[in-house]
């Protein structure tokens, strides 16, 4: 089967998978989440923390949840941002409202 890119809202470690979410469905796919960072990055996949990367294009807002950022996304769904990825993320999405 094949996805989209600009259909996929965000990409879900699931040991040596990827979990692949459009919507409330979701796509096992074989791959290191690593190797498959590597292979979106250039399509719009940002890392939110150490298990998810989030599409930009997917970000409805930036929100705060008990001190924690979170990333909500158009389907719902509320991704939270690391400590450790929070200014690459934050700056990643300002770029993406700007252009």
């Amino acid at each position: 089967m094949v996805l989209p890119l600009r259909e996929i809202d965000w990409i879900e470690a699931a040991d040596n998978y990827a979990r692949l979410w459009i919507g409330g469905r979701s796509h096992l796919l074989r791959e290191p989440m690593r190797l498959l960072e590597a292979r979106v990055r250039a399509h719009g996949f940002v890392r939110a923390h150490r298990r998810a990367l989030v599409r930009l294009g997917g970000v409805r807002e930036l929100a705060w949840t008990d001190g924690t950022l979170v990333a909500v996304l158009g389907c719902g769904v509320r991704i939270p941002v690391s400590r450790r990825q929070r200014a690459t993320f934050t700056a990643a999405v300002r770029s993406q409202v700007l252009s």
